[in-house]
């Protein structure tokens, strides 16, 4: 093991600081930091290896320890979700560990072969580890479309409010280069003397310097430049912190009147609680699936559909929540209704178009349905036709549900269709508490500067919160407890394309 980790403890060293920056907690202050150089040392070990292998292995270890460190509440959610013991839990895991990211390996592989040693100097050597890094997390088949440009956000570094021109991903690249160029700096630097006169790593350092800047300085431009917001919405959010075994009992006709009464009381709670403060009410909204039924334009006679109907004809309110709904070939999706309070079943609705594997639908399960009985647990839902605008009220509504938002392709799409203000419904309550919450929820929140649309984000455990256009994040709702509260957006009418 010594012998291993005195040859292997640069891909080690990426490994780990690369799963700390993508913790979305200040664990050590000022860690998030580290995404500046957490590729430097696998690349500077890239750079002496001899063999494919030592390259690969190299590789291999890092994507391993990041993911460890990043997303281990992937195996609370196998023993969750997927009603596993721990016993059996932790090894899927492992085995997601071992193969969630190996664009990195692939990268350093496919820069090695293309760029040897022998024929290319440091600088071109290191020029194509960015390149296939950077191509990688782009075009890699990924659960979770994850890289470093997010930590600008969390850190709130000016250069974030640049991303509504280069994306996220664009930030993710401009760190990439600064990895580059700060492990160029180090490999020149032992034979860079003063008796050489070769100060090519201070230029190194120097442009690394100058990009950071430059980009940070592009940021507080581009937030100095936004258009003011000219109209402002009151939505209440109702976080009723629905455990997985209460969830999995939504197929009891019985139970699904518990389920839609806890989020009525809820709901009356804020509406109460905002009255007391004069604060209005626009609207409602409630998580993902929070409605623990089919929705169609027949309604049902069953007491929970009228019980919710009621509610809002007496409130005078319109709700925006997750359900269950039927796609063209009548199967049951995941969909996001807008109900108006009306005696009518006639709503707006979306269906969600990005099912999340193994949980929403099982790969494979369409040419060996058979599939579908060996993992019960798993859903089965159809996928809808992609983005869409809804209105409530006045209001254009870009719906998204829960990791829609991780895509910008998809919400840039919504945005250019019209919507003022994006709405997130998710369920996090089948992934822990202590870090995926968090980081789903910068993640999502991304997507506000991107469009520069504002972002309400419902969730049914936590964490519900909102954004504005100008990156400002509104109030943090707790983590696994019921509660209500306000969000009062700012936002601009009719805005124009992103």
């Amino acid at each position: 093991m010594r012998a291993f980790l005195s040859r292997y403890w640069q891909p080690a060293l990426s490994g780990i600081l690369l799963g700390i920056t993508l913790l979305a907690q200040d664990f050590i202050p000022g860690a998030h930091l580290a995404i500046f150089v957490a590729y430097a040392p696998l690349w500077l070990f890239w750079l002496r290896c001899e063999r494919y292998r030592d390259v690969l292995l190299g590789g291999w270890l890092a994507q391993a320890l990041l993911s460890i460190i990043a997303f281990n509440w992937i195996a609370h959610t196998v023993a969750e979700f997927g009603e596993m013991p721990w016993a059996l839990a932790i090894p899927v895991f492992g085995l997601f560990a071992a193969l969630a990211n190996l664009q990195i390996p692939l990268a350093g592989l496919i820069s090695a072969k293309l760029f040897p040693s022998r024929k290319f100097t440091v600088g071109w050597r290191l020029f194509a580890f960015v390149v296939a890094q950077g191509i990688g997390e782009r075009i890699f088949p990924m659960l979770f479309d994850w890289h470093l440009g997010y930590a600008w956000f969390y850190l709130r570094l000016p250069g974030f409010q640049f991303a509504d021109v280069i994306g996220f991903a664009g930030l993710g690249t401009v760190t990439l280069v600064i990895n580059g160029l700060i492990a160029y700096a180090i490999a020149v630097y032992p034979s860079s003397t003063l008796m050489k006169k070769d100060f090519s790593w201070a230029r190194a350092v120097g442009l690394a310097i100058f990009l950071l800047a430059g980009v940070n300085a592009l940021g507080w431009w581009r937030e100095k430049e936004l258009s003011a917001p000219d109209a402002t919405v009151n939505a209440l959010v109702v976080q009723a912190n629905i455990g997985n075994r209460d969830k999995l009992r939504d197929d009891d006709p019985r139970y699904r009147g518990e389920l839609v009464a806890r989020h009525l009381r809820l709901t009356e709670k804020g509406l109460t609680e905002a009255r007391a403060r004069g604060q209005r009410v626009d609207f409602a909204v409630w998580a993902e699936n929070a409605f623990p039924d089919v929705i169609t334009e027949l309604g049902s006679v069953e007491s929970h559909f009228q019980a919710l109907q009621d509610f809002l004809v007496q409130e005078k309110l319109t709700l925006l929540t997750g359900g269950y709904g039927f796609s063209d070939s009548a199967r049951v999706t995941n969909a996001f209704f807008v109900i108006p309070p009306a005696r009518s079943w006639r709503v707006a609705s979306y269906n969600k178009t990005h099912l999340l594997a193994f949980g929403e639908y099982l790969p494979g399960a369409e040419i060996f349905p058979g599939l579908l009985d060996l993992l019960p647990a798993v859903a089965n839902f159809a996928p809808g036709n992609g983005p869409a605008v809804l209105r409530a009220g006045e209001l254009l509504v870009g719906p998204q549900i829960c990791y829609e938002g991780l895509f910008d392709d998809f919400s840039r799409r919504s945005a250019n269709l019209g919507a003022e203000i994006l709405i997130n419904l998710t369920n996090d309550s089948w992934y822990g508490a202590w870090q995926e919450p968090r980081q789903h929820l910068y993640l999502t929140l991304a997507r506000a500067i991107e469009t520069r649309r504002p972002l309400l984000r419902a969730t049914n455990t936590g964490i519900s919160s909102a954004v504005l256009a100008n990156g400002k994040v509104l109030a943090l709702s707790p983590i696994d407890q019921a509660w209500a509260g306000v969000f009062e957006i700012a936002y601009r009418r009719r805005p124009g394309p992103t």
